[in-house]
């Protein structure tokens, strides 16, 4: 964990919060794949886009239906399709190395960038239905059948995971940040990492977090 988030506050000086989330996403699935004898094999780790494409066609179809004598949110969703670039995410084909199709998946993991400066960690369980988030997170819900559905790959699923929106049933972890209230792209991070290693996540009410930040700033 300390190498990734020291990598991290390496690219402090250089890059912006979305550009440092990025190398650093990039590194851990990297050595996801590199090292299967360490690591889980049926977690995926995604990188930032997979999320911001969400939230986009999400938003869009919110604007369209509150437009005058247009169609329904609910017929909108009905009616959704997704494009072959995010089907592909199921389906392993990505333009990076490391892309993994999500047959034998059980975790997918992603980093979430909710504007320029603020990041959230989401962790959906493919097989159980539902999704842990640090904050409710409304579009992955809807749209997350869908893609899944379209995929054409994914049909070993139970039908209603298919086709009905998810249910938020997970935990809802605090998302911890240091004095300067900076650390969410880091610690979003580290929750990734927790979850793949099985470490003891340090509680919010610690010092701990924020010692170990500040030493790497």
């Amino acid at each position: 964990m300390h190498a990734i988030l020291g990598l991290y506050y390496e690219l402090l000086p250089c890059y912006d919060l979305l550009s440092m989330n990025v190398p650093c996403l990039c590194l851990m699935r990297e050595r996801h794949v590199r090292y299967p004898e360490y690591y889980d094999s049926t977690n995926r780790i995604l990188d930032l886009n997979f999320y911001s494409n969400f939230k986009q066609r999400y938003d869009k179809m919110k604007e369209e239906a509150t437009t005058v004598g247009g169609r329904s949110f609910t017929q909108l969703i009905n009616e959704f399709e997704w494009n072959e670039d995010m089907i592909n995410y199921v389906r392993g084909i990505r333009p990076y190395p490391g892309g993994m199709d999500w047959i034998g998946a059980k975790r997918i993991l992603t980093v979430m960038k909710l504007n320029k400066t603020h990041f959230m960690t989401l962790e959906i369980l493919l097989h159980e239905g539902r999704m842990n988030f640090l904050t409710f997170i409304q579009p992955v819900f809807e749209l997350l059948p869908k893609l899944l559905k379209q995929s054409g790959i994914m049909k070993h699923l139970p039908n209603k995971f298919l086709n009905e929106p998810w249910e938020f049933e997970g935990r809802l972890e605090p998302m911890v940040t240091n004095d300067t209230k900076a650390a969410c792209g880091s610690y979003s991070l580290a929750f990734i990492e927790h979850l793949i290693t099985m470490t003891i996540l340090q509680p919010p009410q610690t010092l701990l977090c924020d010692n170990t930040v500040g030493r790497m700033q």
